[in-house]
């Protein structure tokens, strides 16, 4: 096996790690800034009303707890999305092929999965001879073990647009939910609406929504389960006004449109930011592109230029030393470029 081809499945190797372990770092940190506020809020600050005695919000073992302080019945509060901080691999996965739409989500993942990790190694023994049998082998599973992070990676795309689309899809399914309601139609009834006017995947989740509530969940309880789904802060923050409402009365008609002016509010900031640093995602994309050109065309106006990269064992090193540095150059001007609402 040829040093190139060695060199090459480092440099794989190492670019998928380092993809990998950027995407959990910055989901392990926003998941800890989000506990962090949570705690300084709920220790902080503590919703009561003591002339009816209705509600009060308080910090029980970590979760949160609506208390009615009439009866003294306790309900196990709602999951927020960002809380899921504590789940297997295979839940994971699961949460993700929902998201994304996909039949048999898992046990076609599972299987992927698997074929992408051992389909190098068959070919190395079929394919390699004895003499560099070992050295093929461990190629082999290198490759394979870079090959096995693509549908997990497909995955994650899939139901990252699937959750963009339906955050887009929102504000459009609160204005009908109000309109209905303020003809005097039932909650149920407008749900059901929404399920049968707007496009997936709003209008099939919010089927499954309808399904809950003939099931004899309340609104809140049914919406939690989605906003978790789709870890969509915005549907959580529909979820909250819905909540609040049973509790202590009111309009959700008009609950639910001030709600959805700030969540349009959101969304308009969100696109606005998205245009200031455009710049900067160029700019990360030109760092990790330009080397990889600049690469290829030396190589091809002057064959052998390169050689010194992969024959000579510093320039093997220079090599996975500056493949490690573009990733980490690339994790910086991501980090830059992203800014959370």
């Amino acid at each position: 096996m040829t040093p190139e081809i060695v060199a090459l499945s480092i440099i794989l190797l190492s670019i998928t790690g380092g993809i990998i372990f950027a995407r959990l770092s910055f989901q392990k940190k926003q998941r800890r800034l989000i506990r962090d506020r949570l705690n300084l809020v709920f220790n902080e600050s503590t919703l009561e009303n003591n002339s009816t005695g209705i509600l009060s919000i308080r910090k029980d073992r970590g979760k949160n707890r609506f208390k009615n302080q009439e009866d003294g019945q306790q309900r196990e509060g709602l999951r927020l999305p960002g809380r899921s901080l504590v789940l297997s691999f295979a839940e994971h996965i699961h949460l993700l092929s929902e998201t994304a739409s996909l039949n048999n989500g898992f046990e076609r993942f599972k299987q992927t999965t698997i074929v992408m990790a051992v389909l190098p190694v068959i070919v190395a023994l079929a394919l390699g001879s004895d003499q560099n049998l070992d050295q093929s082998l461990l190629i082999a599973v290198g490759a394979g073990l870079a090959l096995a992070t693509l549908p997990y990676l497909y995955l994650l795309f899939a139901a990252n647009r699937m959750k963009q689309k339906f955050i887009q899809q929102l504000p459009e399914a609160t204005d009908l939910i109000v309109s209905v309601l303020r003809t005097g139609h039932s909650i149920p009834r407008a749900v059901q609406t929404v399920a049968e006017e707007i496009p997936a995947p709003l209008g099939t989740e919010f089927q499954e929504i309808h399904q809950r509530l003939n099931l004899g969940q309340p609104l809140s309880e049914a919406l939690s389960a989605s906003a978790v789904k789709y870890d969509s802060h915005e549907l959580d923050l529909i979820r909250r006004a819905v909540a609040i409402q049973t509790e202590v009365g009111g309009s959700l008609a008009e609950l639910l449109d001030k709600t959805n002016s700030t969540l349009r509010q959101r969304l308009k900031l969100v696109r606005h930011i998205r245009v200031l640093t455009s710049q900067s995602r160029l700019t990360g994309i030109i760092v990790g592109a330009l080397p990889i050109l600049l690469a290829l065309v030396l190589n091809y106006l002057k064959p052998g230029y390169l050689d010194p990269l992969f024959n000579k064992e510093m320039g093997r090193l220079l090599l996975i030393v500056s493949v490690g540095l573009q990733i980490v150059g690339m994790m910086i001007m991501r980090k830059l470029s992203t800014m959370k609402v």
